[in-house]
């Protein structure tokens, strides 16, 4: 009977420290994460953060990754007046969001285009131009396949932006399937209007 009790002592003891463990290294990521994210923005030149002037919202690391990250998740998006018209549309987008967004999308663009961060969360040398699409569309969905959160709320981010900024303009929107609303409804809308 005591060999059981000791089996059942040696399981949960065994329990506990792989919970222990795990909440250790959870701790120990959040901690090396937060202190690259630092170090991303205390290392990126003030020329990467410097805004493009192109345009209003937009600043030089913004545009290096959304040009780089577009045609892996827009295929038809690989030709210079589409990245020009994308680019545009998502300057459109951020304007009106308020500064507090910006500045959290800013630091993960910072920590995404720092050397140090790049390294550790793309697994690759190489800046964001010199990437092929295959290895944009590899590095997304490792992010997107990861157990770990950050990589995944990276990885919605990214995606999520680049097909609002590009479904924003008007001659893309029939390429998503949407029809728009029903004809009933805007007339509805537009009759309120007048």
């Amino acid at each position: 009977m005591s060999s059981a009790a000791d089996q059942q002592n040696a399981l949960s003891l065994s329990r506990r420290g792989f919970l222990t463990g795990v909440s250790k290294t959870t701790l120990l990521g959040a901690v090396l994460l937060s202190v690259g994210g630092g170090a991303a923005w205390l290392t990126s030149t003030k020329a990467s953060r410097a805004p493009d002037l192109r345009y209003r919202t937009l600043r030089k690391n913004d545009v290096k990754l959304f040009s780089s990250v577009l045609p892996a998740i827009i295929p038809q998006a690989n030709d210079a007046e589409s990245q020009r018209i994308f680019l545009a549309s998502m300057d459109s987008m951020l304007l009106p969001s308020n500064a507090a967004t910006r500045a959290q999308l800013r630091k993960m663009v910072d920590t995404l285009t720092a050397l140090g961060t790049r390294t550790l969360l793309m697994q690759t040398l190489s800046d964001w131009p010199q990437l092929s699409v295959p290895e944009v569309e590899a590095i997304l969905q490792r992010w997107r396949g990861s157990n770990r959160a950050v990589l995944n709320i990276i990885y919605s981010t990214i995606t999520g932006l680049c097909n609002l900024a590009w479904y924003m303009v008007p001659e893309h929107q029939l390429e998503s399937g949407y029809p728009g609303p029903p004809k009933k409804l805007v007339s509805n809308v537009n009759g309120l209007a007048g």
